[in-house]
């Protein structure tokens, strides 16, 4: 499941102490894990592409990604004005600023400070 391979899911919530992860277990529940592991699924494995490393997050990739198209078609009327465009943490990202910045569109949003490729010296 993941750094600390146990011989059973289950073991990641065991009272035994030489297998509890108390990372894991503190988060969230054995029938919490069984549930998210019941109902979200990424990828079809029944269509698997070998060549493909990503395979198994390629829909959420893809889905990330025309979201991020959306977002620019939506503010295409408003390029190279000088507009500011306003978003939430879940819009926000790096390559997002930098592409606006070039399409001279000012950006201000929040950000999570553990989002990923996001210079730390700027929180």
């Amino acid at each position: 499941m993941g750094i600390h391979d146990l011989p059973e899911y289950r073991d990641y919530w065991s009272s035994d102490t030489a297998l509890n992860v108390a990372y894991v277990s503190s988060k969230m529940s054995p029938h919490r894990y069984e549930k998210l592991c019941e109902y979200f699924h990424c990828s079809d494995p029944n269509n698997v592409d070998p060549e493909d490393k990503l395979n198994k997050v390629r829909p959420l990739l893809d889905v990330v990604g025309e979201l991020y198209r959306r977002i620019m078609s939506l503010v295409q009327p408003y390029l190279l004005s000088y507009h500011h465009l306003y978003a939430d943490n879940f819009f926000s990202s790096l390559e997002l600023v930098e592409h606006l910045h070039e399409a001279d569109t000012y950006y201000c949003g929040t950000i999570r400070p553990n989002r990923r490729y996001f210079p730390l010296r700027l929180f």
